[in-house]
């Protein structure tokens, strides 16, 4: 019996000897890096608008704190 001249006996088999064959398909990881770069400007765009509003909350702190100073002398 010479085990290398055998031929599967199912079907699923000789798919599966043709899938290894094939190219891989570049679509689904240039899909990934796209949606990770899109979620990565959404972060960096959220941190941004999140310090311009820390910062303009500050500048009102420290108005309300300079006139409340002025007021007392």
């Amino acid at each position: 019996m010479k085990a290398a001249n055998t031929v599967p006996l199912f079907r699923w088999a000789r798919s599966m000897n043709a899938m290894k064959e094939k190219p891989q398909s570049m679509l689904l990881p240039i899909l990934a890096a796209v949606v990770l770069a899109g979620l990565g400007r959404m972060v960096i765009q959220r941190i941004r608008e999140d310090r311009r509003a820390a910062g303009a909350a500050r500048e009102d702190l420290g108005q309300k704190v300079s006139e409340v100073m002025r007021g007392r002398r």
